[in-house]
């Protein structure tokens, strides 16, 4: 179903297209009386791009931000306003001579009106259609008493929708999940459950017996999906668990192209040069006026510098813009929700990211990368290269300014925190692909715009 989903995300982003097409001949239409004489009007084209950036900055195709009218209209909403401000500096700034010579003003905003109606309308039907379906997701996880625990912990914060059964490797009878739920014996209850209709069978186990073997196999050969764990989590959760895997896992999965695929990385690095001076060339008079404030707020210094490990593990000097009293870092490594450390104006320079801003000069510097893992302070890189396992394969690659666990995961507060935003490091790492790191970029403007930065 979640396959499905994803292709009717990139439908509803067709439909869009067409529909504001749509929208501006019904705004011809009634503006001058007719229709327009070709179905693409002359110029409407190039705003098509700018809607989809804004729909897609915004998160409206996201399938769980529709089931709701409260997720509905804090999303919609918005966009729609913001595409209304972005299509009409581009209609009157940049082709307005073109446009007004046969359009006018009225008829983008009567264009807008038919489209806001559309776009809205067709959000409560895509739910409509899905959610039923979404509803009936039923999946069998085999396991081990250990591993119960995370697993249940993430299915239910990820997808509480789904029905989830659980099987225990070694129990003889059925017991209690963390949650409460029944957790049923694999050995006597697995070949009845296989009689059933399932989504999948997860099997998060490192011992199967012979039969129980044949039997999936048999089940897989009928078209059961089954997943191991691992693939599971990169699937579903986007993420690694690093509670299950070892060292095997990643000598001979797939993956980890970005590091054997010179042509990639080089056309990264010269992504990375070019989109971080044209920002740190636009950004200079921003970045002046912050400079200004931060002096006014809370006097000198302006600028944090910090040693942090980035690729192979060598060690740099990052650059930021303080946020925080001077001298806060010999205190708690961790910031916490409210700490007192943090500035009036460094806590609205945090919330935007804006903070990072200076990190354009690690990157010219070679240093950093626009998109990887956090730059972390040297003194907390080895104290999780001791504690957490895989915590060095993240050097593998240049430090981001951004990244995969910035923006799907909130701001480490203590070294649990640190494991799950490995997770997501680490599959970034392993499934690099130049799509990941336009979709990191795009939740970034999200959280640039609409806070949620820390």
């Amino acid at each position: 179903m979640l396959h499905t989903l994803r292709f009717a995300k990139y439908g509803l982003l067709m439909l869009d297209l067409l529909a504001f097409l749509v929208s501006y001949q019904l705004g011809h239409l009634l503006r001058r009386g007719f229709f327009y004489e070709s179905f693409v009007m002359p110029g409407t084209p190039w705003f098509l791009p700018f809607l989809a950036g804004v729909f897609l900055v915004m998160d409206v195709y996201n399938p769980w931000s529709h089931y709701s009218r409260m997720g509905l209209a804090t999303r919609m909403l918005p966009a729609l306003l913001i595409l209304t401000i972005v299509l009409s500096l581009v209609a009157f700034l940049v082709f307005g001579h073109e446009l007004q010579a046969y359009v006018g003003r009225s008829v983008l905003y009567f264009a807008l009106g038919f489209f806001g109606i559309y776009a809205v309308s067709s959000r409560f039907v895509f739910a409509r259609v899905f959610d039923q379906a979404k509803m009936q997701s039923r999946w069998l996880i085999l396991t081990e008493k250990r591993f119960l625990e995370p697993i249940d912990k993430e299915v239910r914060r990820r997808f509480p929708m789904w029905e989830v059964v659980f099987m225990e490797r070694d129990s003889p009878q059925p017991v209690r999940g963390p949650a409460g739920e029944q957790v049923l014996p694999m050995k006597s209850a697995l070949p009845r459950a296989l009689e059933s209709q399932w989504d999948g069978v997860i099997i998060a186990t490192e011992a199967l017996s012979g039969d129980q073997m044949e039997l999936l196999l048999s089940r897989r050969m009928g078209g059961l999906r089954i997943f191991d764990l691992v693939s599971f989590y990169e699937r579903y959760f986007l993420k690694v668990p690093l509670y299950f895997v070892a060292h095997s896992h990643f000598m001979i999965s797939r993956g980890f192209f970005v590091l054997s695929n010179p042509i990639g990385l080089r056309l990264k690095t010269v992504m990375d040069y070019t989109i971080a001076a044209f920002l740190l060339i636009g950004s200079v008079p921003f970045m002046l006026m912050i400079a200004a404030a931060l002096f006014i707020d809370s006097g000198r210094p302006i600028l944090f510098r910090q040693e942090r490990t980035g690729i192979s593990g060598q060690t740099f000097s990052v650059f930021k813009f303080r946020t925080m009293i001077p001298g806060a870092d010999k205190q708690s490594p961790y910031t916490q929700e409210g700490d007192s450390r943090v500035t009036r104006f460094g806590r609205i320079l945090r919330l935007s990211r804006l903070d990072e801003l200076p990190q354009l000069i690690n990157i010219l510097m070679g240093q950093m990368s626009l998109i990887g893992p956090r730059a972390e302070w040297t003194k907390l890189t080895q104290q999780y290269e001791r504690q957490i396992p895989f915590y060095n394969l993240r050097h593998l690659v240049r430090p981001g300014l951004t990244g995969w666990a910035q923006v799907m995961y909130p701001y480490g507060a203590n070294i649990d925190d640190t494991v799950h935003k490995l997770e997501y490091d680490l599959y970034y790492i392993k499934n690099y692909t130049a799509l990941l790191d336009i979709n990191i970029l795009l939740k970034t403007v999200r959280v640039v715009l609409f806070g949620g930065g820390r």
